[in-house]
């Protein structure tokens, strides 16, 4: 049986580790996960698992695990539970109707996209449906930047609009037309040598490249742009670089 569970962790050192061994020795067979800072260096663990679970005795085991505040959730994946359930009976608004959100709201974005990926019908699309958000919202933040309509060069626009607009929830630079960034708020946690055994955390980069793409594609005088992540944080990389090709 295909089983989903959901905690918080604390920030405590190896949180993720020990839930995992603690699955593991309840006999679950663990097949994936997703971690998301929620603030207060707190995180949201989902961890996919198969096996058979007795729900009551599980979350009695994985109170116990030093660094879990919280047992969320565990339900079988599918069925009348689970996340993809949740996705597919959310209202469905319009990337418009998000995009006007997270720019009303923004840099406090993180909600809003949990709302929208919450929202999906479809998980499998996550990337090019978040890259299309993050078009729609630097189109709309570069509107609003006067110092954006009048760069003449990409080089200008990099640096005098699109980075101050990143730099309130990333940690940018420019390194000649592509921007390198360290940190951000989809990429809080330190890589560690756990995460070459159970993989990153999920990666929302495609958003922050979406955004570049539709600040710069407002800006009289410069073409169009095309914005490719080509090494990520959550991946084990030093740094993610998004490159930026006209």
């Amino acid at each position: 049986m295909a089983v989903e569970i959901t905690v918080i962790l604390d920030g405590t050192a190896g949180g993720m580790a020990r839930v995992i061994t603690a699955l593991k020795r309840f006999g679950l067979t663990f097949s994936g996960h997703h971690i998301e800072s929620i603030g207060d260096n707190r995180s949201r663990l989902t961890v996919n698992a198969e096996g058979s679970a007795v729900a009551d005795e599980l979350r009695a085991r994985l109170s116990e695990v030093k660094g879990v505040t919280e047992v969320v959730r565990i339900g079988s994946r599918g069925g009348s539970t689970g996340t993809e359930q949740r996705r597919a009976a959310a209202p469905a608004a319009g990337l418009d109707d998000f995009a006007a959100r997270l720019v009303n709201d923004y840099p406090r974005i993180l909600r809003h996209i949990d709302a929208f990926e919450a929202a999906l019908p479809n998980a499998r699309n996550l990337s090019q449906q978040l890259k299309q958000l993050g078009r729609l919202v630097g189109g709309k933040l570069g509107a609003q930047d006067t110092a954006l309509q009048g760069a003449g060069t990409l080089h200008e626009a990099l640096e005098s609009s699109v980075v101050p607009v990143l730099d309130q929830i990333a940690e940018p630079e420019v390194v000649g037309s592509d921007i390198r960034v360290r940190l951000s708020i989809f990429t809080r946690r330190q890589v560690n040598t756990m995460d070459l055994v159970f993989g990153g955390e999920a990666s929302r980069c495609d958003f922050l490249s979406g955004m570049i793409e539709g600040m710069i594609g407002g800006v009289p005088g410069i073409p169009d742009v095309q914005v490719n992540e080509t090494s990520c944080r959550t991946n084990g990389d030093e740094y993610c670089l998004f490159r930026v090709n006209s």
